[in-house]
């Protein structure tokens, strides 16, 4: 019962928990459009998704240039890129940055606000490198993210509600809601 709790609040971040927006199947609640970072026209003719990792420099290179050479060439038309996270989990740290922007959609913020936080953490990169960051614990790291975040007009307080640990029931290994959004969005790519 508390897992589907979870899924629910994770699935409803999402903006997929109800038709048209997901299909009921035997095996779950799957997602009927893309659920990354939509940016671009509404109803789009084309859409581009992207499947991006906020530590690697490539992944950083691909958004810079889509969205500041391609998008704008193509706003009059019907063009949507959707930015897909895509966390590496040989990088710990990535898992970490990507959880922070999950509960980031997870609060609900517009489009702009969102991509400013991945613009944010993407200047901050050579910060979140594997050599900048191997002695890091993971609650230093979620700070410096949440800080990203909040400068770019995200509340923290509504961050936190998604970052707290699930410690319900006396658990030790539930995560956050976050996390759980995070799970369903990587796995419904």
């Amino acid at each position: 019962h508390k897992m589907s709790v979870v899924c629910k609040a994770a699935s409803q971040c999402l903006g997929w928990q109800t038709p048209p927006f997901s299909t009921v199947t035997p095996t779950g609640v799957l997602p009927s459009r893309p659920i990354g970072l939509r940016l671009g026209a509404e109803n789009p003719r084309l859409v581009v998704e992207a499947y991006v990792d906020l530590v690697c420099p490539y992944s950083r290179k691909l958004v810079d240039t889509v969205v500041s050479k391609v998008l704008p060439h193509y706003r009059s038309t019907s063009l949507q890129l959707v930015l897909h996270q895509t966390p590496q989990p040989w990088h710990f740290q990535s898992c970490i940055l990507h959880e922070v922007v999950a509960a980031v959609k997870c609060v609900g913020v517009s489009s702009e606000v969102e991509l400013r936080v991945w613009q944010a953490i993407f200047d901050k990169q050579p910060d979140f490198m594997d050599v900048a960051v191997r002695s890091k614990p993971k609650p230093v790291l979620t700070a410096e993210a949440v800080e990203l975040a909040c400068a770019q007009g995200v509340p923290r307080d509504e961050l936190d509600k998604w970052l707290a640990a699930d410690t319900s029931g006396g658990q030790r290994n539930g995560g956050c809601l976050a996390t759980a959004a995070l799970k369903l969005a990587v796995k419904h790519q």
